[in-house]
Protein backbone atom coordinates (compact mmCIF):
# COMPACT_ATOMS: atom_id res chain seq x y z
CA UNK A 1 0.00 0.00 0.00
CA UNK A 2 2.99 2.49 0.85
CA UNK A 3 4.56 2.17 -2.96
CA UNK A 4 1.16 2.17 -4.47
CA UNK A 5 0.65 5.69 -3.07
CA UNK A 6 4.32 6.92 -3.35
CA UNK A 7 3.44 5.72 -7.17
CA UNK A 8 -0.20 7.06 -7.66
CA UNK A 9 2.15 11.10 -5.38
CA UNK A 10 3.97 11.01 -8.35
CA UNK A 11 2.90 12.30 -11.90
CA UNK A 12 2.62 9.58 -14.83
CA UNK A 13 5.38 11.19 -17.10
CA UNK A 14 7.76 12.10 -13.87
CA UNK A 15 11.17 10.73 -13.85
CA UNK A 16 11.19 8.60 -10.01
CA UNK A 17 13.35 10.20 -7.81
CA UNK A 18 16.35 8.31 -5.98
CA UNK A 19 14.38 8.08 -2.92
CA UNK A 20 11.27 6.63 -4.88
CA UNK A 21 13.18 3.95 -6.44
CA UNK A 22 15.15 2.91 -3.35
CA UNK A 23 11.72 2.32 -1.88
CA UNK A 24 10.71 0.08 -5.19
CA UNK A 25 13.63 -1.29 -4.69
CA UNK A 26 12.82 -2.86 -0.75
CA UNK A 27 9.61 -4.14 -2.36
CA UNK A 28 10.99 -6.03 -5.08
CA UNK A 29 10.00 -3.49 -7.54
CA UNK A 30 12.83 -2.23 -10.07
CA UNK A 31 12.64 1.24 -11.39
CA UNK A 32 12.37 1.67 -15.52
CA UNK A 33 13.41 4.55 -16.96
CA UNK A 34 11.89 4.48 -20.38
CA UNK A 35 14.09 7.67 -21.75
CA UNK A 36 17.45 6.63 -20.66
CA UNK A 37 16.46 3.29 -22.24
CA UNK A 38 15.88 4.72 -25.49
CA UNK A 39 18.84 6.17 -25.66
CA UNK A 40 20.82 2.96 -24.90
CA UNK A 41 19.04 1.44 -27.63
CA UNK A 42 19.70 4.43 -29.89
CA UNK A 43 23.54 4.37 -29.05
CA UNK A 44 23.33 -0.18 -29.21
CA UNK A 45 21.23 -0.04 -32.24
CA UNK A 46 24.15 -0.06 -35.18
CA UNK A 47 23.53 3.04 -37.99
CA UNK A 48 20.58 2.53 -40.66
CA UNK A 49 23.14 3.22 -44.00
CA UNK A 50 25.71 0.23 -42.86
CA UNK A 51 24.99 -3.22 -43.86
CA UNK A 52 26.16 -6.62 -43.56
CA UNK A 53 28.25 -7.73 -45.99
CA UNK A 54 26.50 -10.90 -47.61
CA UNK A 55 28.65 -14.08 -47.71
CA UNK A 56 29.24 -15.70 -51.00
CA UNK A 57 26.84 -18.84 -52.07
CA UNK A 58 28.14 -21.87 -50.90
CA UNK A 59 28.82 -23.88 -54.16
CA UNK A 60 26.22 -26.82 -54.36
CA UNK A 61 28.40 -30.15 -54.80
CA UNK A 62 26.20 -33.04 -56.09
CA UNK A 63 26.35 -36.07 -54.31
CA UNK A 64 27.94 -38.80 -56.35
CA UNK A 65 26.60 -42.15 -55.80
CA UNK A 66 28.82 -45.42 -55.82
CA UNK A 67 27.61 -48.64 -57.59
CA UNK A 68 29.17 -51.91 -56.95
CA UNK A 69 28.72 -54.47 -59.42
CA UNK A 70 28.59 -58.37 -57.81
CA UNK A 71 31.82 -59.69 -59.41
CA UNK A 72 31.19 -62.02 -62.55
CA UNK A 73 32.70 -65.99 -62.03
CA UNK A 74 35.18 -64.78 -64.67
CA UNK A 75 36.39 -61.86 -62.85
CA UNK A 76 36.69 -63.98 -59.36
CA UNK A 77 38.52 -66.60 -60.96
CA UNK A 78 41.04 -64.14 -61.67
CA UNK A 79 41.03 -62.08 -58.62
CA UNK A 80 41.20 -64.93 -56.32
CA UNK A 81 42.75 -68.00 -57.93
CA UNK A 82 42.40 -71.23 -56.34
CA UNK A 83 45.42 -72.93 -54.72
CA UNK A 84 47.42 -75.85 -56.29
CA UNK A 85 46.49 -78.83 -54.23
CA UNK A 86 49.68 -79.88 -52.53
CA UNK A 87 51.50 -82.70 -54.63
CA UNK A 88 51.42 -86.58 -52.88
CA UNK A 89 54.53 -87.17 -51.15
CA UNK A 90 56.32 -90.24 -52.98
CA UNK A 91 56.05 -93.54 -50.90
CA UNK A 92 59.05 -96.26 -51.17
CA UNK A 93 57.35 -98.94 -50.13
CA UNK A 94 55.25 -101.37 -52.01
CA UNK A 95 51.57 -100.89 -51.88
CA UNK A 96 49.53 -102.71 -49.13
CA UNK A 97 48.23 -106.49 -49.64
CA UNK A 98 46.14 -109.14 -47.87
CA UNK A 99 45.16 -106.45 -45.30
CA UNK A 100 41.91 -104.58 -44.55
CA UNK A 101 43.91 -101.17 -43.95
CA UNK A 102 44.78 -101.04 -47.64
CA UNK A 103 41.78 -98.48 -48.72
CA UNK A 104 42.91 -96.05 -45.59
CA UNK A 105 46.13 -95.85 -47.18
CA UNK A 106 44.77 -94.81 -50.57
CA UNK A 107 43.48 -91.55 -49.07
CA UNK A 108 46.77 -90.70 -47.12
CA UNK A 109 47.03 -87.34 -47.08
CA UNK A 110 43.34 -86.73 -46.14
CA UNK A 111 42.04 -83.42 -47.51
CA UNK A 112 38.97 -81.78 -46.22
CA UNK A 113 36.63 -83.57 -48.44
CA UNK A 114 37.90 -86.75 -47.19
CA UNK A 115 38.27 -86.63 -43.11
CA UNK A 116 34.74 -87.91 -42.86
CA UNK A 117 34.80 -90.79 -45.58
CA UNK A 118 38.19 -92.22 -43.76
CA UNK A 119 36.77 -91.33 -39.93
CA UNK A 120 33.70 -93.85 -40.79
CA UNK A 121 35.77 -96.55 -42.73
CA UNK A 122 38.20 -96.62 -39.98
CA UNK A 123 36.12 -97.25 -37.43
CA UNK A 124 34.02 -99.97 -39.06
CA UNK A 125 37.39 -101.70 -39.07
CA UNK A 126 38.15 -103.63 -35.04
CA UNK A 127 41.80 -102.07 -33.93
CA UNK A 128 43.51 -105.15 -33.72
CA UNK A 129 43.02 -105.43 -37.71
CA UNK A 130 45.36 -102.14 -37.89
CA UNK A 131 47.98 -104.73 -36.08
CA UNK A 132 48.27 -106.63 -39.32
CA UNK A 133 51.33 -106.03 -41.53
CA UNK A 134 50.89 -105.98 -45.41
CA UNK A 135 51.71 -109.46 -46.48
CA UNK A 136 53.98 -107.59 -49.23
CA UNK A 137 57.05 -106.61 -47.38
CA UNK A 138 55.46 -106.52 -43.59
CA UNK A 139 54.97 -102.99 -43.33
CA UNK A 140 52.01 -101.46 -41.10
CA UNK A 141 49.74 -98.93 -41.36
CA UNK A 142 51.62 -96.07 -39.25
CA UNK A 143 54.65 -96.92 -41.90
CA UNK A 144 52.58 -95.92 -44.63
CA UNK A 145 51.48 -92.49 -42.46
CA UNK A 146 54.43 -91.59 -41.84
CA UNK A 147 55.77 -92.09 -45.65
CA UNK A 148 52.50 -90.01 -46.78
CA UNK A 149 53.21 -87.25 -43.36
CA UNK A 150 49.79 -88.19 -42.95
CA UNK A 151 49.15 -86.39 -39.11
CA UNK A 152 45.43 -86.41 -39.21
CA UNK A 153 44.74 -90.15 -40.14
CA UNK A 154 48.15 -91.09 -38.11
CA UNK A 155 46.53 -89.00 -34.99
CA UNK A 156 43.14 -90.94 -35.54
CA UNK A 157 44.46 -94.30 -35.73
CA UNK A 158 46.53 -93.71 -32.97
CA UNK A 159 42.93 -92.99 -30.86
CA UNK A 160 41.25 -95.72 -32.65
CA UNK A 161 43.81 -97.91 -31.29
CA UNK A 162 42.94 -97.59 -27.18
CA UNK A 163 43.93 -101.36 -25.96
CA UNK A 164 47.03 -101.76 -23.82
CA UNK A 165 49.97 -102.51 -26.28
CA UNK A 166 48.60 -101.41 -29.55
CA UNK A 167 50.27 -98.08 -29.93
CA UNK A 168 53.32 -99.66 -28.57
CA UNK A 169 52.83 -102.53 -31.62
CA UNK A 170 52.10 -99.36 -34.11
CA UNK A 171 55.06 -97.90 -33.27
CA UNK A 172 57.68 -100.81 -33.12
CA UNK A 173 56.13 -103.75 -35.33
CA UNK A 174 59.15 -104.44 -38.03
CA UNK A 175 59.18 -105.32 -41.61
CA UNK A 176 61.29 -107.05 -43.42
CA UNK A 177 63.43 -104.75 -44.10
CA UNK A 178 64.58 -104.89 -40.34
CA UNK A 179 61.88 -100.64 -40.12
CA UNK A 180 59.86 -99.54 -38.19
CA UNK A 181 57.17 -96.45 -37.39
CA UNK A 182 59.55 -95.53 -34.63
CA UNK A 183 62.79 -95.08 -36.98
CA UNK A 184 61.12 -92.50 -39.39
CA UNK A 185 61.70 -89.93 -36.15
CA UNK A 186 65.68 -90.16 -37.46
CA UNK A 187 64.61 -90.02 -41.22
CA UNK A 188 62.16 -87.65 -41.83
CA UNK A 189 62.09 -83.48 -41.37
CA UNK A 190 61.25 -83.19 -37.46
CA UNK A 191 58.73 -80.31 -37.92
CA UNK A 192 57.06 -82.11 -39.62
CA UNK A 193 53.21 -82.65 -37.43
CA UNK A 194 53.72 -86.14 -38.24
CA UNK A 195 56.84 -86.08 -36.75
CA UNK A 196 56.04 -84.18 -33.63
CA UNK A 197 53.04 -87.17 -33.52
CA UNK A 198 55.13 -89.95 -33.59
CA UNK A 199 57.65 -88.08 -30.86
CA UNK A 200 54.98 -87.20 -28.47
CA UNK A 201 53.33 -90.97 -28.70
CA UNK A 202 56.42 -92.36 -28.56
CA UNK A 203 57.32 -90.77 -24.77
CA UNK A 204 53.84 -91.54 -23.69
CA UNK A 205 54.82 -95.36 -24.59
CA UNK A 206 58.04 -95.71 -23.33
CA UNK A 207 59.69 -96.03 -27.21
CA UNK A 208 63.21 -94.03 -26.68
CA UNK A 209 64.26 -92.39 -29.93
CA UNK A 210 67.54 -93.34 -29.26
CA UNK A 211 67.23 -97.25 -28.51
CA UNK A 212 67.15 -99.95 -30.30
CA UNK A 213 63.46 -99.69 -31.15
CA UNK A 214 63.71 -96.38 -33.45
CA UNK A 215 67.24 -98.01 -35.08
CA UNK A 216 66.93 -100.02 -38.39
CA UNK A 217 67.69 -103.37 -38.11
CA UNK A 218 69.22 -105.55 -40.74
CA UNK A 219 68.14 -108.98 -40.70
CA UNK A 220 70.45 -111.22 -40.07
CA UNK A 221 71.16 -114.46 -42.68
CA UNK A 222 69.83 -117.63 -41.72
CA UNK A 223 73.16 -120.20 -41.10
CA UNK A 224 72.81 -123.54 -42.74
CA UNK A 225 73.16 -126.30 -39.78
CA UNK A 226 76.57 -128.20 -39.40
CA UNK A 227 74.67 -131.08 -40.79
CA UNK A 228 73.58 -130.05 -44.28
CA UNK A 229 77.00 -128.50 -44.64
CA UNK A 230 77.97 -132.20 -44.00
CA UNK A 231 75.72 -133.72 -46.51
CA UNK A 232 76.31 -131.48 -49.19
CA UNK A 233 79.48 -131.99 -49.09
CA UNK A 234 79.44 -135.73 -48.98
CA UNK A 235 77.82 -135.15 -52.06
CA UNK A 236 79.91 -132.82 -53.96
CA UNK A 237 83.52 -134.64 -52.63
CA UNK A 238 82.33 -138.37 -53.51
CA UNK A 239 82.40 -138.74 -57.35
CA UNK A 240 80.36 -141.62 -59.25
CA UNK A 241 82.33 -144.36 -59.14
CA UNK A 242 81.06 -145.80 -62.36
CA UNK A 243 81.58 -143.18 -64.06
CA UNK A 244 85.37 -143.80 -64.69
CA UNK A 245 83.86 -147.04 -66.13
CA UNK A 246 82.02 -146.99 -68.93
CA UNK A 247 81.97 -150.00 -69.63
CA UNK A 248 80.02 -151.68 -66.05
CA UNK A 249 77.77 -149.45 -66.74
CA UNK A 250 77.09 -150.76 -70.70
CA UNK A 251 76.76 -154.27 -68.43
CA UNK A 252 74.53 -153.45 -66.10
CA UNK A 253 71.87 -151.71 -68.21
CA UNK A 254 72.43 -155.38 -70.43
CA UNK A 255 71.68 -157.41 -67.11
CA UNK A 256 68.47 -154.99 -66.41
CA UNK A 257 67.08 -155.67 -69.68
CA UNK A 258 67.70 -159.51 -69.86
CA UNK A 259 65.84 -160.23 -66.47
CA UNK A 260 63.27 -157.51 -67.47
CA UNK A 261 62.55 -160.18 -70.73
CA UNK A 262 62.87 -162.94 -68.62
CA UNK A 263 60.14 -161.79 -66.31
Amino acid sequence: MIAAAAVSKTAPNSIPTWEDSQMMECFGISCFDAAQEAEEELVAAPPEGAKKKSSPPKKLRKKRSVKFAAPSEKSSKKLIPSMPPSPRPVCSLPPPTDVVWGPLVDMMPLTPDKELVFFELLHSHPSQKLLEPSSTDGSTIMMYAAEYHAHLAGKMIFVHCQRYGQRYELLTTRNHAGRNAACYVHELDPELPVMKLFEEEMRKNGVDRESEHARILVPKKKKKSLGIKRAVGLKKDKPDPRAGRPGLIAQQSVRFQNMNVRS
